[in-house]
Formats: structure tokens, C-alpha cells, sequence
């Protein structure tokens, strides 16, 4: 049996965080299982003229792992076409909840109705418990007097305002892609940028502007300065972009992933009369930029989504290593260096205080030695090759941790 919600829940925000909440606690007093069951495309591009147009919090993948993050242990995506938005309510809650997907209790939003009927909520409500699903109603969630929805979402980063998107999302909402070849010329001026392209163009991106940002490559996280738009001082077409200019960092990274996390919004994007005005002000976002993030990446560990270590090559976001607690463990006790250890220890303890779950990547991972001090430091999950998967199933069955 299934605790379920349904739902687009495009950027899994604070507004969609009351339901699964919920979803979780009911499913765990319960002992029945979790799942988010949701739809690909969005409705509104399938039903709406000109939807084509609309862009999306969250890819498919970062809305797996977003609820994964918060304990759901399913993400069902249903196709979404004309057929399929022909259903009649009491259709979908039998035949697909009830029925295809096992789904004996349903969490629902304040606004939450399904069905082309235009059945009401009372209705649904009451057409649900007779057809076997018992049903959650959930009010809305406000903050700052409004009340959070994906909707408004979208519009405060349409319109720069990263910092209330971010508030709202209880996340930094962000961007992934790969790295592009660009016209190189703020390297002639000592700021190269890395220029994505996106890896799912339905992807919002936020107003044109000049924001500060956290990047993700290699594994370790940078400060950034990121620039959206069609660079008036030395662009010769209107084509828009994404340059982002990474700080303390010259490494060749074109083909490769890259990430980056929105923090606040510095200025609009502006024509400047040369160059050599591009690079005094490009020098001022720097520092603003350096200012503002600095502490973020060098104290804090991010406890916002779920944690992996990569214990092959260690990069673990936002950690000083004047943080690390490496009184724990003594070096007699590793075959490789403590300090590696200590990051490990960190990351576990800070990812149990969070409430959300920690994993092992790399090497280590499969190593009999290690896997038990894993455990002892609170990691819920260990990544191996396959073949080694047996071996540390019982392993894990056996301690005594």
C-alpha cells in the first residue's frame, strides 16, 4: 500500500514541502510506502495555447532528487497528453491511484482537484474515501503574507529577485549545463567566463542581470559573477547567455558539467562606453561578489540536500577544514589520510542534524574496512560496484553498529 500526493510540484518549494511533510509522517506511522506521482510535460503546455513559452523551476531529475532529499521513496511520471487529460475524476483515482499504483492514502493541497469534470474538492474528497483512498487535506503555506506557489516563483526570478526565490524555494535555486566555447573576449580583459548551455531548455533562467553565485565544478565549489543577457558592450548580435566568470580559478574546463547556485542579484546588465569601464565595474562586482559569499564557502557545509562524499576525489562543498573534528578518529586507524576522514565525520554528523541522509561514493564505498566506520559515523548509504554489493550487504547485516 501507497502514501501518495499529486501534483507537477515544480521546484519542490516550501509551499509543496507542508504536503510532503505530511505525505512522509503519515506513510511512516503507517509503514506503508512513499511516492510523488506527477506528469511530464507540464499540463499547461499541453492544454494552453501558447504555453509553449512557459519555463520550469525544476528537470525531472532535480525534482527526483529534491524529494528524494525529503524522504519520498518514489517520483511516478505519468506521460501527459490530450487522452490522458480526458480523464474524469473518479477514472484517475480508481484506475490509475487505486488500481495501477496501489495508492491507499492521498495528501492534497488547499487547491488540489484532478479530473476534466470540474468535480469540486468537497466532491473529489468525498468520491476518493468511497472508492477505497482515504484523503489528507493540507492548507496553504504563507510567508511573508503570500502565499508560495510555483507561479509566483517564476515571476521573482523573471524579474532578478533572487534573493525572495530563494527564501521562497528554502533552496538556491539553480542552473546545470555544460561548457561552451564563447567569443573569449573577456579573457582578453582578465575575467574569462565559462559559457553554458543548458542541459534542459525548458529550464527558467532568471532576468537579464549580473548576479553573485556559487559554481560547482570539479567537484569543489567557487564563487562566481554571472552575467545573463546579451552583453551590449561587446556583443554583436542579440543572442542571449550565460557567462559566468569564476573567481581564484584557470582551469580548462570546456565539455564539462558545470553548476551554479544563485545568490543575489548585484545589478542590471548595462552598456558601458569601453572596455576598460566593463573591467572597472566587472572589478567591483568581484569584490562585491567576494564579500558577500566569502564565509558561505569557506565555513559552511550545505545541509539543504542530501549529502555524498566522493572519496576518490574530495570536494565536498562549503567545509574549512578549521572545522573538521579530528579528534575522533587517530590516524593508526586509516590506511589513507585522516583529514579525509575528519571531512567525512563532518559531513555525516551535519547531514544527521539536518535530517536527511548521507552516502559514501568511490572507492571507500566497497571497502570492508572502512564500511563499518562508515556506519558508526551515521552514513545511511555506501555506492560500489556491483560486484562487491553482496559482500557488503552482509557486512551491514552482520555489525553490530
Amino acid at each position: 500500500m501507497v502514501v501518495a500526493a499529486t501534483g507537477f510540484f515544480d521546484g519542490v518549494h516550501n509551499g509543496h514541502k507542508k504536503v510532503l511533510s505530511l505525505l512522509c509522517d503519515i506513510a511512516k506511522r503507517e509503514g506503508k510506502e512513499s511516492a510523488v506521482v506527477t506528469f511530464w510535460p507540464h499540463p499547461r503546455n499541453v492544454l494552453q495555447k501558447g504555453a509553449d513559452t512557459l519555463r520550469l523551476l525544476s528537470t525531472i531529475e532535480e525534482k527526483r532528487d529534491l524529494l528524494k532529499g525529503m524522504g519520498i521513496g518514489e517520483l511516478i511520471t505519468i506521460p501527459f497528453n490530450k487522452d490522458f487529460s480526458n480523464l474524469t475524476t473518479r477514472e484517475f483515482l480508481k484506475d490509475w491511484l487505486k488500481d495501477k499504483y496501489n495508492i491507499s492514502s492521498l495528501i492534497i493541497g488547499y487547491d488540489h482537484r484532478v479530473g476534466h469534470d470540474a468535480m469540486s474538492q468537497q466532491e473529489m474528497i468525498a468520491l476518493a474515501q468511497e472508492i477505497g483512498i482515504k484523503v489528507y487535506r493540507v492548507d496553504e503555506f504563507i510567508m511573508d503574507d503570500n502565499i508560495i506557489s510555483s507561479t509566483k516563483i517564476r515571476n521573482l526570478l523573471l524579474k532578478g529577485n533572487i534573493e525572495k526565490a530563494n527564501e521562497f524555494l528554502g533552496y538556491r535555486y539553480g542552473l546545470k549545463g555544460v561548457v561552451v566555447s564563447g567569443q573569449k573576449v573577456g579573457r582578453t580583459i582578465g575575467f574569462p567566463t565559462a559559457n553554458m548551455k543548458l542541459y534542459e531548455p525548458l529550464k527558467l533562467v532568471p532576468a537579464d542581470g549580473v548576479y553573485s553565485t556559487l559554481v560547482e565544478v570539479f567537484g569543489k565549489t567557487y564563487i562566481g559573477i554571472c552575467n545573463i543577457g546579451t552583453r551590449p558592450t561587446v556583443g554583436d548580435n542579440n543572442e542571449r547567455t550565460i557567462e559566468t566568470h569564476i573567481l581564484d580559478f584557470d582551469e580548462y574546463i570546456y565539455g564539462l558539467d558545470l553548476k551554479i547556485e544563485f545568490v543575489g542579484c548585484i545589478r542590471g546588465e548595462q552598456k558601458f562606453p569601453s572596455l576598460e569601464a566593463l573591467k572597472e565595474q566587472l572589478h567591483r562586482d568581484k569584490e562585491y561578489a567576494r564579500g558577500q559569499l566569502k564565509e558561505m564557502v569557506s565555513i559552511k557545509l550545505k545541509v539543504d540536500e542530501n549529502i555524498t562524499v566522493g572519496t576518490k576525489s574530495i570536494g565536498i562543498r562549503n567545509i574549512s577544514f578549521a572545522d573538521l573534528d579530528v579528534k575522533s578518529y587517530s590516524q593508526d586507524d586509516f590506511e589513507i589520510p585522516l583529514t579525509i576522514f575528519s571531512i567525512c565525520n563532518v559531513s555525516a554528523k551535519s547531514a544527521n542534524e539536518a535530517g536527511i541522509w548521507a552516502g559514501i561514493c568511490g572507492e571507500l564505498g566497497a571497502d570492508p574496512k572502512m564500511q563499518e566506520k562508515f556506519i558508526e559515523m551515521g552514513y545511511t548509504e555506501l555506492s560500489m560496484a556491483a560486484g562487491r554489493i553482496l559482500e557488503a550487504r552482509k557486512l551491514v547485516c552482520e555489525s553490530e553498529v
